[in-house]
């Protein structure tokens, strides 16, 4: 008998959930077992009457104590606010105030907790060379949908294909990848010895044989709905081509560059 959780609030967490709400968390039998210790409760108003409790198990309290206040206390903060009720105690277990002071082992051990037994792991959270983040979407993108280059996608013997359902370390708890080739493919060395980025399916196609070792996954494309709709605070990119383009406007340069050679781009600097 075991409920499975998506997330797993601490246990101090559950005892000031417990201890401070006002509403007492209920719900229907969901077990054949029977509870051996506070028994018979009479609490729960049913049609107006107060019955006394069936003793068995109820699994919902679980559910409702951990993914719907513990995992949501920040969407729920907003909602009691604007009812106008006093649950200020929330703001001691919102979620991404635990993640912000959290060690990078402690990050880790949360995405792997729950992994299953022979999934491959493409990068442990904030890990250098790991999927970069870019902000934005495409045709085939938007909430839980996230974007890989289909160079990406190769050269990772296509593990990660159209339709892929993904965990991933945030916003929300997973997606669904889809191709988009405008953004920033992988990074890898051949074995051969040479170092480049493969930006293009067909690049990717002809050398997926070759590589030797992989420094850099490229970009991980993903909306801004996303971090909105999952209350997690937006996390900085790395030195994406927008800045760049930025910087050249802002230095007099009317023109957008895309993809510049090293030349152009040593000429522009």
């Amino acid at each position: 008998m075991k409920q499975h959780l998506q997330y797993k609030p601490s246990d101090d967490d559950l005892r000031s959930i417990v201890n401070n709400c006002p509403v007492c968390v209920d719900g229907v039998a969901t077990e054949e077992v029977e509870v051996t210790a506070h028994r018979d409760i009479r609490r729960i108003d049913y049609n107006g009457k107060e019955v006394a409790l069936t003793n068995r198990v109820r699994g919902g309290v679980a559910l409702v104590l951990c993914e719907g206040i513990a995992q949501k206390a920040k969407k729920l903060t907003k909602e009691v606010k604007s009812a106008n009720l006093d649950w200020d105690w929330l703001s001691t277990i919102i979620k991404v105030n635990k993640v912000e002071k959290s060690s990078d082992e402690e990050k880790v051990s949360v995405f792997l907790e729950e992994l299953v037994a022979g999934r491959p792991v493409i990068a442990y959270p904030g890990y250098i060379g790991g999927l970069r983040l870019r902000y934005g979407r495409s045709r085939l993108t938007g909430i839980a949908a996230k974007g890989f280059s289909p160079a990406t996608m190769i050269i990772l013997n296509n593990f990660v294909a159209i339709g892929t359902q993904l965990k991933v370390e945030l916003p929300g708890k997973g997606c669904v990848a889809s191709p988009v080739d405008s953004i920033e493919g992988p990074f890898v060395v051949l074995k051969s010895g040479e170092a480049l980025r493969i930006n293009t399916a067909e690049k990717a196609l002809e050398l997926k044989d070759e590589v030797a070792k992989i420094i850099s996954l490229g970009d991980i494309l993903i909306t801004f709905g996303d971090f909105r709709k999952s209350n997690t605070l937006i996390q900085p990119t790395s030195y994406v081509e927008e800045f760049w383009n930025l910087e050249l406007k802002n230095a007099g340069y009317d023109k957008e560059v895309n993809d510049p050679s090293f030349d152009e781009a040593y000429r522009l600097h």
